[in-house]
């Protein structure tokens, strides 16, 4: 058995401890989205040569997704204000605040995100959704794999700008 492989089955029971997505409804913390996120990229840095990275990064691109926008019953941001939720932010800072991070890809992306959210009052706006996607290309480039969710994340973005 291969570190891969066993790392791999470490990611799947930690993802069948709790179920995240139920009926496009988020069911664990952002903050645990985030862990997830940086456990698959972890994966993708270790193991670039594993059967298992196509894989790994399906899993990256869907809970990354799910980070920048959230699911269609539990939306990062406030509907009334179309400001980012508290709690989203909180998740964001919380990863860029953490020196261990700095070595993952998702630090550097979440750390200019939070600069265009911020410099747009904390509101999606067309600026943001420019960045997340471009960020999902950058995130193509940087792991060599096309992102099978993008159509699906595209879609959603237009949703958001209408």
């Amino acid at each position: 058995l291969g570190d891969d492989y066993a790392a791999g089955i470490a990611f799947k029971a930690m993802e069948s401890d709790k179920i995240y997505r139920i009926d496009e409804t988020v069911k664990v913390s952002w903050n645990e989205i985030a862990s997830r996120i940086i456990s698959a990229e972890d994966f993708l840095l270790k193991y670039p040569q594993s059967s298992k990275y196509a894989e790994m990064a399906g899993k990256y691109y869907d809970y990354l997704s799910v980070y920048f926008t959230g699911a269609d019953n539990t939306p990062v941001i406030d509907d009334d204000s179309g400001k980012f939720r508290d709690e989203v932010l909180e998740s964001y800072n919380n990863i860029v605040n953490n020196r261990n991070n700095e070595k993952f890809f998702i630090y550097k992306v979440i750390t200019n995100y939070l600069e265009v959210i911020s410099s747009n009052n904390n509101i999606m706006n067309v600026s943001v959704l420019d960045f997340i996607k471009q960020s999902y290309k950058d995130a193509e480039k940087n792991f060599g794999i096309k992102n099978p969710y993008l159509l699906q994340a595209q879609l959603k973005l237009l949703l958001i700008y209408n």
